[in-house]
């Protein structure tokens, strides 16, 4: 149940108001699962025999939700890479040796899968993050891009806000990986509609999560 006690301070809580009836809103920190089984990486085993790094080389290690998730049959039969090929290329991929890109980069299209979302719906999250790394702003406060992300659910979700922040979440802390991403995203006005653009995904799987 929520509590409809007065609210906490801003920096702690913030106000879903719906229909004129403040709800006061916490948003607890994702926490990233610690245990073996549930640790999530993208790591490179090591270079061949001639010292170069192949595709072989990489190791992908899951949580045991998201596994469950890959490899159900409906999944199975799904492209990530048809739906989501023009939201992120091989070729955007910076740093990343060219014999390398291909599975990295599947492996973000499979990420966004994860995430439920359409193909327009990805290609603006990806272009979302890029604008929020690329022009931060280190003038707003946590508090600040708080209100802003409650501000943005609650336009668009309306009633649904406190459920759709929660799903979020619960999509979020589902692959560490995506929360570490998410935790140490930049102030700016971008954060706001990234989080936006996940809770829609979130809402429609929310009963999986």
């Amino acid at each position: 149940m929520i509590d409809t006690a007065a609210p906490a301070p801003a920096a702690e809580a913030a106000l879903i108001e719906t229909a004129g009836a403040p709800v006061p809103l916490p948003t607890p920190a994702v926490e990233t699962p610690t245990s073996a089984a549930d640790e999530a990486e993208l790591e490179l085993a090591g270079p061949d025999e001639e010292g170069e790094l192949v595709e072989a080389d990489i190791e992908i290690e899951l949580p045991e939700k998201l596994y469950e998730l890959r490899t159900s049959p409906q999944r199975m039969l799904y492209a990530p890479g048809v739906e989501h090929r023009d939201s992120f290329k091989d070729t955007d991929l910076v740093g990343v040796p060219a014999e390398l890109q291909a599975v990295v980069g599947q492996e973000i299209r499979e990420v966004l899968t994860d995430l439920a979302l359409t193909g327009s719906e990805s290609k603006e999250l990806v272009a979302d993050y890029r604008a929020a790394v690329r022009n931060a702003d280190p003038a707003p406060t946590k508090a600040v891009v708080h209100d802003a992300i409650i501000e943005k659910l609650n336009s668009e979700f309306g009633y649904s806000a406190t459920t759709a922040l929660k799903a979020a979440q619960a999509l979020i802390a589902r692959d560490p990986r995506l929360a570490d991403i998410v935790n140490k995203l930049p102030d700016g006005p971008k954060t706001a509609q990234i989080i936006a653009t996940i809770a829609r995904g979130a809402m429609r799987q929310r009963s999986k999560l």
